[in-house]
């Protein structure tokens, strides 16, 4: 689920309207059933509603792909906070709720950095988050996690904890 070269949207890798077809030859349209959709499809229509700067109707595909009969926990943690972040970009004061209801830890706590960021309390950031040993993560979330918290430090004025960060 976390390191498919081609994403299945599922948490095992036997989806078979995934699999790759090799074509020998030139190019080749093969026929697509318009009717099948999977929480990978349904991300991707999220998120072009997301870049669109739709925020309420990309907030309520995130939910509703939060709340999908075979979710996953990532993908319910992934889908939770964008949610949020919608929440947090239309003007709703209420995105913390949402960020309770993630149940990865690690996503959950990148949501709350990414919270405290939009509301310039760098110093309660890093009054949560400053000690967090972020190297023990998941390898697919340190990332995010270390550009937040190294944002706090810079504006903070705080240069070589934010480099240390930013190397991460």
């Amino acid at each position: 689920e976390r390191s498919a070269l081609s994403p299945t949207g599922t948490a095992g890798f036997h989806e078979p309207l995934k699999f790759a077809h090799f074509h020998d030859g030139g190019s080749h349209a093969f026929d697509v059933d318009e009717s099948v959709t999977d929480w990978l499809i349904e991300w991707n229509a999220a998120t072009r509603l997301e870049r669109e700067k739709k925020w309420v109707p990309a907030k309520e595909a995130f939910l509703a792909l939060a709340e999908a009969e075979t979710v996953t926990d990532l993908q319910e943690s992934r889908a939770l906070a964008e949610a949020a972040r919608c929440a947090r970009e239309s003007g709703e004061e209420d995105d913390g709720a949402l960020l309770e209801r993630i149940p990865w830890e690690e996503i959950q706590k990148t949501a709350r950095m990414e919270q405290l960021l939009a509301e310039r309390e760098w110093t309660t950031l890093l009054d949560e988050f400053g000690g967090e040993e972020l190297a023990s993560w998941s390898f697919t979330e340190i990332g995010q996690a270390a550009a937040a918290r190294a944002r706090a430090y810079s504006s903070l004025k705080k240069g070589e904890e934010a480099e240390n960060d930013y190397q991460l």
